[in-house]
Order: C-alpha cells, then sequence, then structure tokens
C-alpha cells in the first residue's frame, strides 16, 4: 500500500529511478530518504537531509513542506545545484507524543528536462520519505522450533539454543512450563 499524504497516496521512488529521472541523489546518513530514532516527546531532533546533483545539468528545485506539524524546514527557497555540487537541508523533529509517522518533502523541478521515454509522462518531481519510528521490543531465537526429542520418565533432556534481543529496548522474559516438565536457563 502507498503512503498517502494530503494530497492521496504517493509513489517513492527507488534512490536509482530518481537518479535516472531526476539525476539527484538524496540521503540522509546510510539511509535513503530521512528517519529519526530513539526520539522522547518534547525534544529537538536534527537531521541532514543531502541533495546532490550526479546529473551533466543544472538543477533547479524548490521544495514543499511536510504537512506533519512535528516537522518543519527553512521556508522553501529556490536550491540550484551545479553538476557535481551538493546541499544540506536541516530537517527539524519537534514531537509532542509518542507515536511512529510518516510523511514526504516533495521537490519540483524548476528546470527543463529532456524528453525521453522515461520521463514523457512522468511528474516533474519526486518524494522523499521521512519516518519517525519508535523503540521496538524485538526478539529472535536461532531456530523456528526447538525439539527435545523423546525422554524417559525422570530423566533430563538438554538442548542449547541462542534467544537474542535484536530490539532497542530490554526484553525481559520467563519460562513457563505445564508440569510435570521444567524448564530452566
Amino acid at each position: 500500500m502507498a503512503p498517502k499524504v494530503e494530497d492521496g497516496p504517493v509513489n517513492i521512488l527507488s534512490e536509482k529511478e530518481r537518479i535516472a529521472r531526476f539525476g539527484v541523489v538524496c540521503t540522509c546518513g546510510n539511509d535513503d530518504g530521512v528517519q529519526f530514532e530513539n526520539w522522547e516527546p518534547g525534544g529537538e531532533y536534527i537531521r541532514k537531509l543531502t541533495l546532490k546533483n550526479v546529473s551533466r545539468t543544472m538543477r533547479k528545485l524548490k521544495y514543499k513542506l511536510p504537512m506533519t506539524r512535528y516537522l518543519s524546514l527553512a521556508f522553501p527557497q529556490n536550491l540550484e545545484l551545479p553538476p557535481g555540487m551538493s546541499i544540506d537541508l536541516d530537517i527539524v523533529f519537534r514531537p509532542i507524543v509518542t507515536e511512529e509517522f510518516f510523511d514526504t518533502i516533495y521537490f519540483k523541478l524548476q528546470d527543463e528536462i529532456p524528453i525521453t521515454e522515461m520521463n514523457k509522462i512522468r511528474p516533474r518531481g519526486f518524494h522523499v520519505p521521512v519516518r519517525a519510528v519508535l523503540k521496538k521490543l524485538e526478539c529472535c531465537l536461532e531456530s523456528d522450533t526447538i525439539e527435545f526429542g523423546l525422554c524417559p520418565t525422570k530423566e533430563e533432556s538438554v538442548r542449547f539454543f541462542r534467544l537474542t534481543n535484536t530490539g532497542q529496548v530490554p526484553a525481559p522474559f520467563a519460562w513457563n512450563s505445564p508440569a510435570p516438565f521444567l524448564i530452566e536457563p
């Protein structure tokens, strides 16, 4: 299902597709798009979105502010990117409630793009996703099942396995087993 913003569903292009159509790379750290993690309501968090022109011609862009009230950017201005150059935009996130959300920043090309089969009926701009994700409780067991096999009465069956906390919060756990069985870590 496509993400939705004020004007309805949007199509988020892959980095490869965005480069092919518009000649612009958008990065924020190692991610495609902007993602805020490990945040608390009432704080202020800033991420830099880097736009780089990888085409051979000047790119003139203008961006539309995100619809969510938790995000802010400098007032939209015309951005001029000569070939090979980049610019950083500060995206400020000020959450007031603990909830995940998704929005986009829409970049519209102001300059002319040569008509090709690829962009003949395509829009004149692209969306960059902005996400705020919550810390998650997540554990991973190295196998789907733990088979103890047949075991005679009053005998022990021992199996070793690894339970890994792959989330961002502590994961306390307790073993429960019906009588007469007993599980010990």
